[in-house]
């Protein structure tokens, strides 16, 4: 299973929350984990290779902040692909994905 997060904003509160998600998904994926700023200059974050349970993903997901309306979507679309992040929003294109935290959040 994996986790993505899509986390809004660009101050520094978000700033905040994007470096605790990141550790915690460094912690649970063994530092198997990316991130990028989004189309609109917010942040993604994705972990690969978790052992755990989707409800257990939506609980992480939750907890870390990512956006409510992405883990709605997730719970209400049975047979659609689920934790979606966009590459391309309003004719923008999103960054590459990076290993390192101090990358996503220059």
């Amino acid at each position: 299973m994996r986790v993505t997060l899509d986390i809004d904003g660009t101050g520094f509160y978000s700033k905040m929350k994007v470096t605790v998600a990141w550790i915690t998904l460094r912690c649970l994926s063994r530092g198997n984990q990316y991130g990028r700023r989004s189309a609109g200059g917010k942040f993604h974050l994705k972990a690969h290779g978790l052992k755990i349970s989707f409800r257990t993903s939506i609980v992480i997901r939750l907890i870390l902040g990512d956006d409510k309306m992405r883990i709605r979507f997730d719970l209400r679309r049975q047979l659609k692909p689920k934790q979606s992040l966009w590459t391309k929003k309003d004719g923008k294109m999103a960054g590459e994905w990076r290993r390192s935290l101090l990358e996503v959040l220059v």
